[in-house]
Formats: C-alpha cells, structure tokens, sequence
C-alpha cells in the first residue's frame, strides 16, 4: 500500500502590514488544520506573526549580498537588486531540506513581482540542477496586474502562462477574470479567499463595545465609521473623508471616523461639520478598533478582493464599498451591506461621493436596529463562508488535481 508523503509548504511574500502578506500567514495557519508541514522563506518575519504567532510554521530570514562592486554608478545599484536571488537561494535550500526528509514539497509565491519570480527560479533551478519537480503556486495580487503589470506587460504575460507554474491562485473569481483580460491568460486558475480568523474577528456585546470605545475616548452615543486599509491612494482615502463627512452635515448624531492604517498627507474634515477623525496608525489587534465601530466605509479603486471588509463583518459590522472588490459577490449574497458602482464618477473627480453611499450610512445612523441585524447576519455568512477549515479544505482540492499527481517527485 502506497503511504502520503507528508506534504510541505513553503511560502514567500511580503512581510508588511498591507493584505496580501496577512491573507498569506491566514492561509499559512489554515493549512496546519490539514497536518501540513508550513515554511515561510522571506526577508523579515511577516507583520502578522506578531499578532497570531508563526503557530508550526519555520521561518527563513535571507539577506541580500553585498559587495564592494555595490553603489551609485556601478553595475549594481545595492542589495536590494538581489533581493530575487537572495529568495531563490533561501528557498531552494529549504526546498532541498524538505525532499530529503521525504516530503512532498509545494512552492507558494504570494505577489507575482520579487516573490513570485524567486519561486519561479527556485522551481526551475530545482529541477535542472537536482532533477526534482515540485508544486508552483503563484497568487498575484492587485498591485502585480494594475500597476506594475501594464508597465511590463510582455514579461507580466510570460510570467503568468509559465509551464513551470502548477496552479494560478487567485482571492476571488472578479480579479481572476480581470487578470485573464489584461494578459491573455491561457491557463486555469483557482479561487481561494482569505481564511477568516474566528478567534479574532467576531462580534462582540454592547459592553466590549462601550469599553473599545471608552479605551478611544469615543463617546458611546456617536456613530463610528472605521476604515481599515494601508491608506495608498489606490483605497482612495480621501473619499473615505469626503464620504463620511457628507454623512456628518446631515446627521443628528457625532460621526468618528477611524481611520486604521499608516496616515497619507491629506485633508482633514473640520471639526465644524461634526466629523471626528481618528488616525490610529497601523494597529496590531484592529480587532479592537473594529468592535468600536458602528459601520465600515472602503472607497477602492481597485482591490483583488479586500481582506478588510471580511473582517469588519467578521466583527459584525454592515459595510459600504465600491463595487470593484473582490468580496463585492458575498456582500451581496448575504445582504451584508451596500455595494455601489465606481464607474459612475466622472474621471478624474476627486474626491468621490456616492449619494446612495451617503442615504444608506444615514439610514444606519438613525435605526441602530437594522444596523446591527445587517452586521450580524454578515458575520455569521463570512464565518461558514470563509472560515479556516473551509480554505484549508479547498488546498486541500487543489492538492488533488489529478495534474498534479506526478509533481513532488525525482525526474527518471
């Protein structure tokens, strides 16, 4: 009878505050639920880690060479022209350690740039120099194919049709089509969401939310707006201003507006129009944040699928957004919140307002009873929808792609 080899994954990406490396860690950590052994091969320990632990997950720290050869005007800039290779050579050693212990290996590069292409050459190297072929899992992420991507599109292209990528892992079925546009995508793909942390984003009672907010110096009767993101101007953090001040000039009611995350150079609301706002800078436990909150605002431009919103409703809060993100189906579904189009707004007009944006925060104000059942039936959608053992389990599918039955092995 034939025995499973235990089966390693060995993950790279950024290690920074913004979505991709937390979706990255969340996933990492649902995994284990599967026995799977977990590695992540990077330049520092993921911001995450911090918060939840690495849990099983080994951790590989690499540093760029540096040479006297090194500076301005020379044929290299500095180390962090070789922070790729640097990856590469970090994860081919893990890589090699994992197949003599008898594991079956699977790379995971989470953005297509620096970390999708060291996993690329750690694949390619592995199996012309060792005669192994393993696992390729590429997760692009927004950034990759609206912004870098359109820059370099012939490479983004070759890139992404790559024979030596086992499968294209995308966050929601919208981005995955959007990336099959721009770049004539000849290959499947497969959705897995984010994983939601049940242990941390959860609702909470009226008593936690009155001591968050005491905690703030927010009072209780005042309705709070959060916005959590990395606040780059493609989440359009302006318009979360802009919005939640329209909302303040016609509410009875203090509107807070907390803003989670590092803060931009922008215009504040004046304290005139009833707008409080609160920059927190980037929190560990947004959690906290979260369950002081009454409502979520997000005003993306763009957005693969928008870690954020699933946790605000983890939290039971209802949300308002843009239609272009790639949670917008679920939202829908479960009646959790208001989607409006982002292509209505003339270009260039900045900042942006939606009006049906602005009437449904205003309902929300004045009947905290809708607000709370919108929020509550959110959450209870998004953690059977999203939950750990839901996304481990759809690894776990991927895994079994009769496609894939042969990777994991020495080449005759």
């Amino acid at each position: 009878m034939n025995v499973p080899l235990p089966i390693t994954v060995i993950a790279t990406g950024p290690h920074g505050f913004p979505g991709a490396s937390q979706v990255m860690c969340t996933n990492l950590a649902a995994m284990a639920l599967l026995h799977w052994n977990t590695a992540y091969v990077g330049l520092e320990e993921p911001f995450l880690f911090s918060v939840i632990g690495r849990g099983k997950t080994k951790c590989t720290f690499v540093v760029a060479p540096h040479s006297s050869a090194m500076g301005t005007g020379r044929a290299i800039a500095g180390p962090a022209s070789l922070v790729t290779d640097a990856l590469t050579e970090g994860i081919v050693s893990a890589a090699l350690e994992e197949t003599r212990q008898g594991s079956r290996v699977i790379l995971w590069g989470n953005y297509l740039w620096i970390y999708g292409r060291a996993v690329l050459a750690a694949s390619s190297l592995l199996r012309a120099e060792h005669g192994i072929t393993l696992d390729t899992w590429i997760t692009p992420t927004g950034s990759d194919i609206w912004e870098i991507g359109p820059q370099l599109p012939q490479v983004t292209s070759r890139l992404l049709n790559s024979r030596l990528i086992s499968s294209i892992v995308v966050y929601s079925r919208k981005f995955a089509g959007e990336i099959a546009e721009r770049f004539h995508l000849r290959r499947p793909y497969t959705v897995i969401p984010p994983a939601l942390d049940n242990a941390r984003f959860h609702p909470v009672g009226r008593d936690i939310k009155d001591a968050c907010r005491a905690r703030l110096g927010i009072p209780v009767r005042n309705f709070v707006i959060s916005s959590h993101s990395n606040m780059r101007p493609v989440k359009a953090p302006e318009d979360v201003l802009a919005t939640a001040e329209a909302v303040a000039l016609l509410s009875d009611r203090q509107v807070t507006l907390l803003m989670i995350g590092p803060r931009p150079s922008l215009r504040t609301p004046s304290a005139r129009n009833k707008c409080q706002v609160i920059w927190t800078g980037v929190q560990r436990h947004v959690e906290e944040y979260l369950w002081a909150s009454d409502v979520e605002l997000n005003c993306s431009l763009h957005d693969s699928f928008n870690l954020s919103l699933l946790e605000a409703m983890g939290c039971g809060l209802p949300c308002t957004t843009t239609d272009v993100v790639g949670i917008a189906d679920e939202i829908i579904e479960c009646e959790g919140g208001y989607v409006y189009a982002l292509n209505t707004y003339k270009s260039g007009c900045s900042p942006r307002v939606d009006d049906g944006a602005v009437r449904y925060l205003l309902g929300l104000v004045n009947n905290a009873s809708i607000a709370c059942a919108t929020g509550l039936r959110a959450a209870k959608f998004m953690k059977s929808v999203f939950s750990p053992n839901a996304i481990a389990k759809s690894y776990e599918n991927l895994l079994e792609k009769p496609s894939d039955a042969n990777r994991g092995q020495r080449l005759p």
